[in-house]
């Protein structure tokens, strides 16, 4: 069951893409700054099948927070990080090794 972790998950695109991947098996982790949506979310599709944190992307150390709260719920080998703002997919790294400078960066440019 491959670990994934999105951000902008709560709603449009990233909800789809979290619905996509939970509904796939996938241990789903995902960051919004959405809160009412994104707990909307994980209400619906269940606690077992995703894990929610909230955050602001432009905050780094609340990012790094998220990050880190999400490796602790979904302790496996991140197999895709998905950044629903711009699209992009970051593959087959750990989750520690990912920069939220980098990761915020390519978000937000």
């Amino acid at each position: 069951m491959p670990s994934i972790f999105i951000t902008g998950g709560g709603s449009g695109i990233g909800a789809a893409i979290v619905r996509h991947f939970a509904g796939q098996g996938a241990r789903v982790g995902f960051l919004d700054i959405d809160i009412a949506a994104s707990t909307a979310l994980k209400a619906d599709l269940g606690p077992a099948a995703v894990h929610f944190e909230p955050c602001d992307l432009r905050d780094i150390p609340a990012l790094r927070a998220a990050i880190a709260a999400v490796a602790a719920i979904r302790p496996r080998r991140l197999k895709r990080m998905l950044v629903s703002q711009r699209i992009g997919v970051f593959r087959a790294g750990d989750r520690r090794s990912v920069d939220p400078e980098e990761t915020c960066a390519a978000s937000l440019c």
